[in-house]
């Protein structure tokens, strides 16, 4: 499912013209992208296809006929223990965060994309993620 970012309500809030007439429910996740280059083979030329760049991720937090307010939200699960006054009365409870890893990369061989606007503007397209 695509459409487009059509206001920017504040740094945390969008709305996009995708809505419940639509198919777009409440939590539905979208991407904001910039299309991007052809992807080639450089042993055979061949087009791969097409990298872009995903400038953010965003879940409908509110949701209308014709359109959805959207904000950016991200989660990793980690168990945390909490000591009472004595040992029987220890609790635990879930804790979400999200982390992310380098990689081991050859750094002369980083090619990085040609990014029009990191920025999120009004018409940005965007597209369902399951």
């Amino acid at each position: 499912m695509d459409g487009k970012v059509i206001r920017i309500l504040s740094d945390t809030e969008l709305v996009i013209n995708l809505g419940a007439k639509d198919g777009v429910n409440y939590n539905d996740n979208f991407e904001i992208y910039e299309p991007g280059e052809k992807v080639i083979d450089p042993t055979t030329h061949k087009n791969l296809g097409v990298l872009d760049y995903v400038k953010a991720e965003v879940k409908v937090i509110e949701l209308h006929p014709s359109f959805s307010l959207v904000s950016h939200q991200t989660t990793k699960t980690e168990t945390v223990t909490h000591n009472a006054l004595n040992v029987f009365a220890q609790s635990t409870r879930d804790r979400t965060t999200t982390v992310t890893h380098t990689l081991p990369v050859n750094r002369n061989q980083i090619t990085p994309l040609k990014i029009k606007a990191k920025e999120i503007q009004i018409g940005d397209p965007i597209r369902s993620v399951d």
